[in-house]
């Protein structure tokens, strides 16, 4: 994607695609698609945003319906003063978040109702950290295991994972490493 406007995206090739809705999903910095968006954003190029994830400070007459989620976007959660981290995670409770909002948006644009948006509430999510040999780092909720013990456990959770893209037998196969 090269440019994005009100009634169009532009690809490499020079082809303008109509659309009147662009969302952006790829990328560990800010897009350049956002660049032209009179938001504030951070030293990396990510778009601050509201806890509804619209753009902020919301300076045009069209800001309340621009919504940017994922890595394009700079969330400082205003109660514990933390940044998201730009992890799948984060990103795929942000989009349920901003695909609600857009939807209260269409729906008010209608008059259908007053807009009911969701705002983004960042949580702490679960992490396991390979150390290296047959040592890892796992916390999850209030616990925080260590060792071979959270070596063990990320080893179900890769299973766990492998089922559920790959038949029983393909996934034993490639987790036991052949």
């Amino acid at each position: 994607v090269t440019d994005v406007t009100a009634n169009a995206v532009t690809v490499a090739s020079g082809e303008a695609i109509p659309a009147d809705l662009c969302i952006w999903t790829a990328g560990v910095q800010g897009v350049r698609a956002a660049d032209g968006l009179p938001f504030s954003r951070n030293p990396r190029g990510r778009v601050a945003v509201s806890e509804t994830l619209g753009g902020t400070p919301a300076e045009s007459p069209f800001s309340h319906r621009i919504y940017i989620a994922g890595d394009a976007s700079w969330y400082r959660d205003i109660r514990t003063d933390f940044a998201a981290p730009q992890t799948a995670p984060v990103a795929v409770t942000q989009g349920a978040a901003a695909a609600h909002n857009i939807l209260e948006t269409i729906a008010a644009d209608e008059g259908v109702r007053k807009p009911r948006e969701r705002p983004f509430r960042l949580r702490s999510y679960p992490y396991i950290l390979p150390i290296g040999g047959k040592y890892a780092i796992a916390h999850i909720g209030p616990f925080v295991i260590c060792g071979w013990f959270a070596w063990v456990f990320k080893g179900f959770v890769e299973l766990r994972y492998l089922l559920s893209i790959f038949p029983l037998p393909h996934a034993i196969k490639l987790w036991l490493g052949g």
